[in-house]
């Protein structure tokens, strides 16, 4: 690891991107006297030290305000300890974030972000594509003075005279309070509500878009250049997306006020059609008040929800459904997420954490399950 600070560096797995949920270890220290201490979080709080320390500092060195570090632990993390996430060979979520003292304090938000990697393949870094492109961008509006926020912007595509396939994109991004960008793609156009403001935004945290399905492509802080698989593509124009509406999740935990935001994504397509349209096989519970009730004074509670076989017995006999990505979304109570593929009562694998365009599963008469674990409030419902 190599960071521009002189303070306390973190670094590990993590499920989501984000604290909760976290695998990691700290490193502090000055001069010759650093350590690497195995920690864990389960909430969006503080880690804490695990029981099991599984961490070993190697080398460190710290010159011209940087600081150069090499650690390393066993490939299977402990059991024992309260989170443990394994490396596996497969693209996973990393988080990292940095102090500028070896305070052991909140990293504020332009010192944290997170990638997907798989440390035991050195993937060669592709860049821009020599491609033509449009931008999707929110119209200037001020970031509410609120911990969280969700805006909406609708789009039309400029092109709709033949199909294209959008293969990659970069993302557009001035401020450090957006969390993530979604998108959703409407057939049928958007009615923008009255609610909108001056420039054409309007909150949208309900995300209530009739006739509207789940776009593919979206962000996640520490993305910036996102290419498809080379046998896929988004469809694009004829036969494909026309209209979009991006919806922006900001974070601004310290009510920074007279920020505009105006982030959103770069599309490169192409007239040479890949072999394969991309599209989203979006499963889980409904967002509605009665779709998960959780009570109060437990706990831990499960929450178990199944797409039944006729979800997927249209398919044709001989097709077969290819994974290129896998996201996903979750509130604030959750501890644990897993997804399985039942085929004749049989388990056929674990949907969660599977690597990125190898996982091939038939797509005829198999059921979907799915299982998470919350972790209430005890003085709330929610």
């Amino acid at each position: 690891m190599a960071v521009n600070s002189l303070g306390w560096v973190g670094f590990g797995r993590s499920m989501n991107g984000g604290m909760k949920g976290a695998d990691m270890v700290v490193i502090r220290g000055a001069n010759d006297d650093f350590t690497a201490t195995s920690m864990s979080s389960t909430d969006y709080v503080p880690p804490t030290v695990d029981d099991v320390q599984i961490w070993k500092l190697v080398e460190w060195n710290q010159l011209n305000g940087e600081s150069y570090f090499v650690a390393q632990r066993a490939v299977g993390g402990c059991t024992d300890n309260l989170v443990n996430l394994p490396f596996e060979d497969l693209e996973a979520r990393f988080i990292f974030a940095f102090g500028r003292t070896q305070d052991f304090v909140y990293h504020t938000l332009t010192q944290r972000s997170n990638l997907q990697l798989n440390v035991f393949h050195d993937e060669p870094l592709i860049g821009v594509p020599d491609l033509p492109y449009f931008d999707t961008v929110m119209p200037a509006y001020e970031i509410p003075l609120e911990v969280d926020s969700y805006i909406c912007s609708n789009f039309t595509f400029p092109i709709s005279d033949v199909k294209y396939h959008i293969v990659a994109t970069e993302a557009l991004i001035n401020h450090g309070l957006t969390h993530h960008i979604i998108a959703w793609e409407c057939p049928n156009g958007v009615t923008v509500p009255d609610h909108a403001g001056p420039e054409g935004s309007w909150e949208c945290s309900t995300m209530a878009l009739d006739d509207c399905i789940p776009w593919p492509l979206g962000w996640g802080a520490g993305q910036q250049i996102h290419n498809l698989p080379p046998h896929v593509g988004v469809p694009l124009g004829m036969d494909g997306a026309q209209n979009l509406v991006l919806q922006v999740h900001n974070n601004n935990p310290t009510f920074q006020a007279g920020v505009l935001d105006t982030n959103g994504l770069r599309y490169y397509y192409t007239s040479e059609l890949r072999e394969n349209d991309v599209g989203v096989l979006l499963i889980g519970s409904g967002a509605s008040p009665q779709a998960i009730v959780l009570p109060p004074q437990l706990p831990s509670i499960y929450v178990t929800s199944e797409c039944p076989e006729k979800c997927t017995q249209d398919f044709q006999p001989s097709m077969w459904l290819l994974s290129v990505g896998t996201c996903i979304k979750l509130g604030k109570l959750w501890r644990t997420i897993k997804f399985v593929m039942v085929e004749k009562s049989s388990t056929i694998r674990w949907i969660t954490g599977i690597t990125t365009g190898k996982a091939i599963m038939r797509t005829m008469n198999f059921r979907l399950f799915q299982e998470i674990v919350y972790s209430p409030n005890a003085f709330s419902i929610q």
